[in-house]
Protein backbone atom coordinates (compact mmCIF):
# COMPACT_ATOMS: atom_id res chain seq x y z
CA UNK A 1 0.00 0.00 0.00
CA UNK A 2 1.72 3.49 -0.76
CA UNK A 3 1.33 5.74 1.74
CA UNK A 4 1.64 9.39 1.19
CA UNK A 5 1.99 11.77 4.45
CA UNK A 6 -0.42 15.01 4.47
CA UNK A 7 0.33 18.67 6.10
CA UNK A 8 -1.84 18.54 9.09
CA UNK A 9 -1.99 20.41 12.14
CA UNK A 10 -2.24 18.58 15.43
CA UNK A 11 -3.56 20.53 18.08
CA UNK A 12 -3.15 18.96 21.82
CA UNK A 13 -6.48 20.41 22.94
CA UNK A 14 -9.70 18.32 23.95
CA UNK A 15 -12.56 19.39 21.88
CA UNK A 16 -14.76 22.38 23.66
CA UNK A 17 -15.54 20.08 27.04
CA UNK A 18 -14.62 16.75 28.63
CA UNK A 19 -16.47 14.27 29.69
CA UNK A 20 -14.70 12.75 32.58
CA UNK A 21 -15.60 9.70 34.75
CA UNK A 22 -16.30 10.41 38.19
CA UNK A 23 -14.35 7.10 39.41
CA UNK A 24 -11.45 9.56 39.14
CA UNK A 25 -12.62 11.39 42.36
CA UNK A 26 -11.44 10.03 45.54
CA UNK A 27 -10.58 12.04 48.77
CA UNK A 28 -8.59 9.26 51.15
CA UNK A 29 -5.56 10.33 52.60
CA UNK A 30 -1.96 8.32 51.60
CA UNK A 31 -1.51 5.26 53.21
CA UNK A 32 1.94 5.55 55.89
CA UNK A 33 3.83 2.62 56.96
CA UNK A 34 4.73 3.21 60.27
CA UNK A 35 8.77 2.27 61.49
CA UNK A 36 9.87 2.05 65.11
CA UNK A 37 8.94 5.10 67.02
CA UNK A 38 8.73 7.00 63.63
CA UNK A 39 6.20 7.23 61.34
CA UNK A 40 7.73 6.68 57.74
CA UNK A 41 5.71 8.09 54.93
CA UNK A 42 6.23 5.52 51.45
CA UNK A 43 3.82 7.60 49.58
CA UNK A 44 3.14 11.30 49.66
CA UNK A 45 0.04 13.37 49.28
CA UNK A 46 2.18 14.47 46.36
CA UNK A 47 2.39 11.03 44.60
CA UNK A 48 -1.31 11.34 43.69
CA UNK A 49 -2.67 14.45 43.82
CA UNK A 50 -3.37 14.40 40.26
CA UNK A 51 -5.53 11.75 40.55
CA UNK A 52 -8.08 13.02 43.07
CA UNK A 53 -7.65 16.60 41.75
CA UNK A 54 -11.23 18.33 40.73
CA UNK A 55 -9.29 20.61 38.48
CA UNK A 56 -6.52 20.30 35.90
CA UNK A 57 -3.93 18.93 35.52
CA UNK A 58 -5.07 15.74 35.18
CA UNK A 59 -2.57 12.29 35.84
CA UNK A 60 -3.39 9.41 32.99
CA UNK A 61 -2.82 6.00 33.25
CA UNK A 62 0.40 5.58 31.11
CA UNK A 63 2.14 9.06 33.10
CA UNK A 64 1.08 11.84 30.80
CA UNK A 65 -0.19 14.32 32.50
CA UNK A 66 -2.60 16.95 30.07
CA UNK A 67 -4.58 20.45 31.12
CA UNK A 68 -7.34 19.85 28.32
CA UNK A 69 -8.81 22.50 27.09
CA UNK A 70 -12.82 23.74 27.69
CA UNK A 71 -14.53 22.17 31.05
CA UNK A 72 -14.31 18.82 32.24
CA UNK A 73 -17.57 17.57 33.59
CA UNK A 74 -17.98 14.50 35.80
CA UNK A 75 -20.64 11.94 36.80
CA UNK A 76 -21.69 8.72 37.52
CA UNK A 77 -21.57 6.89 40.71
CA UNK A 78 -17.10 7.72 42.33
CA UNK A 79 -17.09 4.13 43.51
CA UNK A 80 -18.03 2.77 39.86
CA UNK A 81 -14.90 1.87 37.58
CA UNK A 82 -17.14 4.99 34.95
CA UNK A 83 -16.19 5.09 31.16
CA UNK A 84 -17.54 7.52 28.84
CA UNK A 85 -17.33 5.35 25.46
CA UNK A 86 -19.21 7.55 23.08
CA UNK A 87 -21.43 10.51 22.67
CA UNK A 88 -23.60 11.99 19.40
CA UNK A 89 -25.94 15.13 19.28
CA UNK A 90 -29.59 14.56 19.46
CA UNK A 91 -31.41 15.96 16.83
CA UNK A 92 -32.84 18.99 18.61
CA UNK A 93 -29.34 20.64 18.73
CA UNK A 94 -29.07 20.92 22.12
CA UNK A 95 -28.76 17.77 23.50
CA UNK A 96 -25.34 15.54 24.02
CA UNK A 97 -26.12 11.64 24.92
CA UNK A 98 -22.97 9.99 26.55
CA UNK A 99 -22.65 6.00 26.23
CA UNK A 100 -21.05 4.94 29.54
CA UNK A 101 -19.98 1.92 30.72
CA UNK A 102 -23.35 1.94 33.15
CA UNK A 103 -25.73 3.75 30.97
CA UNK A 104 -26.53 6.76 29.62
CA UNK A 105 -25.82 10.58 30.47
CA UNK A 106 -27.90 13.53 28.82
CA UNK A 107 -25.99 16.95 28.80
CA UNK A 108 -27.21 20.40 27.63
CA UNK A 109 -24.14 21.52 24.92
CA UNK A 110 -24.55 24.59 26.48
CA UNK A 111 -24.67 24.73 29.83
CA UNK A 112 -22.61 21.09 30.32
CA UNK A 113 -24.76 20.25 32.12
CA UNK A 114 -26.23 16.97 33.44
CA UNK A 115 -29.92 16.92 32.61
CA UNK A 116 -31.03 12.98 32.55
CA UNK A 117 -28.72 9.89 33.53
CA UNK A 118 -30.41 6.31 32.53
CA UNK A 119 -28.94 3.11 34.20
CA UNK A 120 -29.07 -0.51 34.09
CA UNK A 121 -29.70 -0.45 37.15
CA UNK A 122 -33.24 1.09 36.61
CA UNK A 123 -33.98 -1.85 34.43
CA UNK A 124 -34.29 -5.32 36.97
CA UNK A 125 -34.17 -7.66 33.92
CA UNK A 126 -30.35 -5.75 32.71
CA UNK A 127 -29.12 -5.34 35.84
CA UNK A 128 -25.58 -5.73 35.58
CA UNK A 129 -25.40 -4.99 32.19
CA UNK A 130 -22.86 -3.00 30.71
CA UNK A 131 -22.67 -0.77 27.21
CA UNK A 132 -20.50 -2.28 24.55
CA UNK A 133 -17.03 -0.71 23.11
CA UNK A 134 -18.70 2.09 21.21
CA UNK A 135 -21.84 2.95 18.84
CA UNK A 136 -24.37 5.07 19.70
CA UNK A 137 -27.45 6.81 17.46
CA UNK A 138 -30.04 8.88 17.69
CA UNK A 139 -32.96 8.28 15.01
CA UNK A 140 -36.49 10.72 14.55
CA UNK A 141 -39.05 8.48 13.26
CA UNK A 142 -42.61 9.57 12.96
CA UNK A 143 -42.47 12.42 14.88
CA UNK A 144 -40.30 10.20 17.85
CA UNK A 145 -36.58 10.81 18.68
CA UNK A 146 -34.91 7.35 19.60
CA UNK A 147 -31.51 6.01 20.98
CA UNK A 148 -29.89 3.04 19.97
CA UNK A 149 -27.18 1.34 21.17
CA UNK A 150 -25.35 -1.98 21.80
CA UNK A 151 -24.76 -3.67 25.61
CA UNK A 152 -23.23 -7.06 27.01
CA UNK A 153 -25.05 -8.90 29.77
CA UNK A 154 -24.60 -12.02 32.20
CA UNK A 155 -28.29 -14.05 31.39
CA UNK A 156 -29.11 -15.69 28.47
CA UNK A 157 -28.93 -14.21 25.69
CA UNK A 158 -26.30 -11.95 26.89
CA UNK A 159 -26.33 -9.32 24.34
CA UNK A 160 -28.54 -6.68 23.50
CA UNK A 161 -28.81 -3.79 21.33
CA UNK A 162 -30.61 -1.52 23.18
CA UNK A 163 -33.57 0.97 22.24
CA UNK A 164 -34.86 4.30 24.08
CA UNK A 165 -36.73 6.84 23.51
CA UNK A 166 -35.98 10.55 24.36
CA UNK A 167 -39.24 12.70 25.32
CA UNK A 168 -36.84 16.15 25.72
CA UNK A 169 -36.36 15.75 29.22
CA UNK A 170 -35.80 12.07 29.80
CA UNK A 171 -34.99 8.64 28.59
CA UNK A 172 -37.53 6.02 28.49
CA UNK A 173 -36.32 2.58 27.95
CA UNK A 174 -38.35 0.50 24.97
CA UNK A 175 -36.80 -2.74 24.66
CA UNK A 176 -33.68 -5.25 23.83
CA UNK A 177 -33.15 -6.68 20.64
CA UNK A 178 -31.30 -10.18 21.71
CA UNK A 179 -28.66 -11.66 19.78
CA UNK A 180 -27.29 -15.10 20.90
CA UNK A 181 -23.13 -15.94 20.38
CA UNK A 182 -22.30 -18.30 17.94
CA UNK A 183 -19.43 -20.89 19.21
CA UNK A 184 -16.84 -20.26 19.77
CA UNK A 185 -17.38 -16.92 21.13
CA UNK A 186 -19.25 -16.83 24.04
CA UNK A 187 -20.64 -13.28 23.54
CA UNK A 188 -22.07 -11.85 20.33
CA UNK A 189 -20.51 -8.19 21.32
CA UNK A 190 -23.25 -5.30 18.98
CA UNK A 191 -20.78 -2.27 18.81
CA UNK A 192 -21.56 0.05 16.31
CA UNK A 193 -24.95 0.60 14.98
CA UNK A 194 -26.67 2.73 11.68
CA UNK A 195 -30.45 3.39 11.99
CA UNK A 196 -32.05 3.92 8.45
CA UNK A 197 -36.19 4.24 7.47
CA UNK A 198 -36.86 1.66 4.26
CA UNK A 199 -40.46 1.66 2.99
CA UNK A 200 -41.95 3.48 6.14
CA UNK A 201 -39.90 0.49 8.46
CA UNK A 202 -37.18 1.13 11.03
CA UNK A 203 -34.48 -0.94 10.58
CA UNK A 204 -30.96 -1.30 12.49
CA UNK A 205 -27.49 -2.44 11.36
CA UNK A 206 -25.22 -3.52 13.67
CA UNK A 207 -21.75 -5.27 13.62
CA UNK A 208 -21.63 -8.38 16.49
CA UNK A 209 -18.22 -8.07 17.21
CA UNK A 210 -17.93 -11.64 18.94
CA UNK A 211 -19.76 -13.01 16.23
CA UNK A 212 -17.68 -11.92 13.00
CA UNK A 213 -21.15 -10.77 11.56
CA UNK A 214 -23.11 -7.31 10.40
CA UNK A 215 -26.58 -8.06 11.07
CA UNK A 216 -29.85 -6.55 9.60
CA UNK A 217 -32.94 -6.13 12.04
CA UNK A 218 -36.41 -5.06 11.39
CA UNK A 219 -37.26 -2.52 14.89
CA UNK A 220 -40.74 -3.14 14.96
CA UNK A 221 -40.73 -6.70 15.90
CA UNK A 222 -36.98 -7.38 16.63
CA UNK A 223 -36.95 -9.94 13.30
CA UNK A 224 -33.44 -10.43 12.10
CA UNK A 225 -33.57 -9.87 8.40
CA UNK A 226 -30.13 -11.40 7.34
CA UNK A 227 -27.01 -11.80 8.71
CA UNK A 228 -23.51 -11.63 6.71
CA UNK A 229 -19.93 -12.54 7.61
CA UNK A 230 -17.31 -10.31 8.12
CA UNK A 231 -14.07 -10.01 8.78
CA UNK A 232 -12.48 -10.68 12.84
CA UNK A 233 -13.81 -8.58 15.44
CA UNK A 234 -15.99 -6.32 13.32
CA UNK A 235 -16.18 -2.78 14.85
CA UNK A 236 -17.12 0.43 12.71
CA UNK A 237 -20.13 0.68 10.55
CA UNK A 238 -20.83 3.33 7.55
CA UNK A 239 -23.89 2.75 4.96
CA UNK A 240 -23.10 4.89 1.52
CA UNK A 241 -26.36 3.81 -0.49
CA UNK A 242 -26.77 -0.22 -0.82
CA UNK A 243 -23.20 -1.04 0.58
CA UNK A 244 -21.98 -1.40 4.31
CA UNK A 245 -18.43 -0.46 4.74
CA UNK A 246 -17.42 -2.63 8.15
CA UNK A 247 -13.73 -2.25 9.56
CA UNK A 248 -12.15 -5.49 11.13
CA UNK A 249 -9.81 -5.14 13.84
CA UNK A 250 -7.77 -8.40 12.91
CA UNK A 251 -8.20 -8.35 9.19
CA UNK A 252 -9.53 -11.44 7.61
CA UNK A 253 -10.83 -14.61 8.57
CA UNK A 254 -7.50 -16.67 8.88
CA UNK A 255 -8.05 -19.97 6.04
CA UNK A 256 -5.65 -22.45 6.88
CA UNK A 257 -4.44 -23.39 3.18
CA UNK A 258 -2.49 -20.26 2.82
CA UNK A 259 0.03 -21.29 4.92
CA UNK A 260 0.40 -17.58 6.99
CA UNK A 261 1.08 -17.54 10.65
CA UNK A 262 -2.06 -16.91 12.94
CA UNK A 263 -2.72 -17.66 16.62
CA UNK A 264 -5.89 -17.40 18.98
CA UNK A 265 -8.06 -14.73 20.17
CA UNK A 266 -10.75 -14.97 22.27
CA UNK A 267 -12.37 -16.28 19.90
CA UNK A 268 -11.26 -17.94 17.04
CA UNK A 269 -7.72 -17.31 15.41
CA UNK A 270 -6.33 -14.00 13.49
CA UNK A 271 -3.00 -13.80 11.45
CA UNK A 272 -0.19 -12.62 13.34
CA UNK A 273 3.75 -10.79 12.59
CA UNK A 274 5.25 -14.06 13.53
CA UNK A 275 7.90 -12.00 14.77
CA UNK A 276 5.92 -9.85 17.29
CA UNK A 277 2.88 -12.10 17.95
CA UNK A 278 0.38 -9.13 17.08
CA UNK A 279 -2.04 -8.89 14.38
CA UNK A 280 -0.72 -8.54 11.50
CA UNK A 281 -3.94 -7.29 9.36
CA UNK A 282 -6.67 -4.95 9.21
CA UNK A 283 -9.49 -5.09 6.62
CA UNK A 284 -12.82 -3.16 5.96
CA UNK A 285 -15.75 -6.02 4.53
CA UNK A 286 -18.16 -4.11 1.88
CA UNK A 287 -21.16 -5.84 2.06
CA UNK A 288 -23.85 -5.34 -0.46
CA UNK A 289 -27.34 -4.90 1.99
CA UNK A 290 -29.81 -5.54 -0.15
CA UNK A 291 -28.87 -8.95 -0.40
CA UNK A 292 -27.24 -9.44 3.01
CA UNK A 293 -23.86 -11.17 1.60
CA UNK A 294 -20.37 -9.77 1.22
CA UNK A 295 -18.68 -8.97 -1.89
CA UNK A 296 -15.10 -8.21 -0.51
CA UNK A 297 -12.66 -7.01 1.65
CA UNK A 298 -10.04 -3.50 1.48
CA UNK A 299 -6.93 -4.13 2.89
CA UNK A 300 -6.35 -0.85 5.50
CA UNK A 301 -3.61 -0.47 8.56
CA UNK A 302 -4.05 -1.95 11.80
CA UNK A 303 -6.68 -2.34 13.87
CA UNK A 304 -9.16 -0.26 11.99
CA UNK A 305 -12.12 0.90 14.34
CA UNK A 306 -13.85 4.29 12.97
CA UNK A 307 -15.27 4.82 9.95
CA UNK A 308 -17.14 7.51 7.96
CA UNK A 309 -18.52 8.30 4.60
CA UNK A 310 -17.52 12.13 2.69
CA UNK A 311 -20.62 14.10 2.59
CA UNK A 312 -20.98 13.41 -1.13
CA UNK A 313 -20.34 9.42 -0.26
CA UNK A 314 -17.15 9.05 -2.38
CA UNK A 315 -14.90 8.44 0.17
CA UNK A 316 -14.61 6.54 3.37
CA UNK A 317 -12.31 7.43 5.83
CA UNK A 318 -10.68 4.83 8.38
CA UNK A 319 -8.65 5.32 11.29
CA UNK A 320 -6.44 2.34 11.93
CA UNK A 321 -5.64 2.96 15.71
CA UNK A 322 -2.54 0.94 15.59
CA UNK A 323 -0.78 1.75 12.26
CA UNK A 324 -1.53 6.02 13.22
CA UNK A 325 -2.88 6.71 10.02
CA UNK A 326 -6.34 7.43 8.00
CA UNK A 327 -7.17 5.09 4.98
CA UNK A 328 -8.89 6.83 2.36
CA UNK A 329 -11.31 4.44 0.29
CA UNK A 330 -12.42 5.59 -3.10
CA UNK A 331 -16.42 4.10 -2.88
CA UNK A 332 -16.24 4.14 -7.09
CA UNK A 333 -12.76 1.68 -7.13
CA UNK A 334 -13.41 0.28 -3.63
CA UNK A 335 -9.36 0.53 -3.19
CA UNK A 336 -7.67 2.59 -1.07
CA UNK A 337 -6.84 6.06 -2.87
CA UNK A 338 -4.27 7.59 -0.15
CA UNK A 339 -3.23 6.84 3.21
CA UNK A 340 -2.91 10.03 5.96
CA UNK A 341 -0.46 9.83 8.66
CA UNK A 342 -1.91 11.77 11.53
CA UNK A 343 0.62 10.72 14.29
CA UNK A 344 2.54 13.50 16.44
CA UNK A 345 5.84 11.69 15.05
CA UNK A 346 6.57 12.60 11.44
CA UNK A 347 10.22 12.99 11.22
CA UNK A 348 10.87 9.37 10.52
CA UNK A 349 11.50 8.49 13.22
CA UNK A 350 9.32 5.23 13.33
CA UNK A 351 7.66 5.94 16.81
CA UNK A 352 3.63 5.17 16.32
CA UNK A 353 1.14 5.33 19.52
CA UNK A 354 -0.81 7.96 18.71
CA UNK A 355 -4.02 5.79 18.59
CA UNK A 356 -6.54 7.28 16.10
CA UNK A 357 -9.63 6.22 17.23
CA UNK A 358 -12.62 8.46 16.50
CA UNK A 359 -13.48 10.40 12.64
CA UNK A 360 -15.56 13.54 12.36
CA UNK A 361 -16.01 15.24 9.15
CA UNK A 362 -17.21 18.99 8.12
CA UNK A 363 -19.75 19.28 6.26
CA UNK A 364 -18.29 21.09 2.94
CA UNK A 365 -16.27 17.14 2.69
CA UNK A 366 -13.06 19.14 3.44
CA UNK A 367 -11.67 19.04 7.03
CA UNK A 368 -11.18 15.93 8.46
CA UNK A 369 -11.35 15.59 12.56
CA UNK A 370 -9.20 12.77 14.18
CA UNK A 371 -9.07 11.79 17.56
CA UNK A 372 -5.72 10.86 18.53
CA UNK A 373 -6.42 9.21 21.54
CA UNK A 374 -2.80 8.35 23.32
CA UNK A 375 -1.98 11.77 22.00
CA UNK A 376 -5.38 13.22 23.99
CA UNK A 377 -5.18 15.73 21.09
CA UNK A 378 -7.38 16.42 17.85
CA UNK A 379 -5.78 16.29 14.87
CA UNK A 380 -7.14 18.41 12.19
CA UNK A 381 -6.61 17.09 8.46
CA UNK A 382 -6.96 19.21 5.54
CA UNK A 383 -8.44 17.05 2.71
CA UNK A 384 -6.54 17.02 -0.93
CA UNK A 385 -7.47 16.20 -4.51
CA UNK A 386 -6.96 12.23 -3.78
CA UNK A 387 -8.93 11.77 -0.54
CA UNK A 388 -11.60 14.45 -1.12
CA UNK A 389 -14.21 15.82 -3.70
CA UNK A 390 -13.43 19.38 -2.55
CA UNK A 391 -9.72 19.28 -2.02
Amino acid sequence: MKKKTRALSCYLLIVCWVISISACTNTRKPNIKKGEGTAVPYKTALDDSTLFTEKAPFIMPYNRIIEAAGESVRFGEADLENHSLDAVLMPDGETIVVEDRFGLAFFNSESHRLIDRWSYQKQEKYQGSMSTFSGIKTFVHNDSTYIFWGAGGKGKPNSYLMQAYWDGRHAKFIKAIPFEPIPPATIALPNEVVIRAEAGELYAYTVLNGNNQLIKVRVKDSKVMWAAPTGVAPFGITLIRNKAYVTNWAGSIPDSKNGLETAGIPWGSAYIDPKTGATSQGTVSVIDIKQGKAEKEVPVGLHPNAVIASPDEKFVYVANGNSDYISVINTQTEKVSDSIFVGLFQQGIGYIGSTPNALAINKQGTTLYVANALDNAICVVSLGKQTSSEG
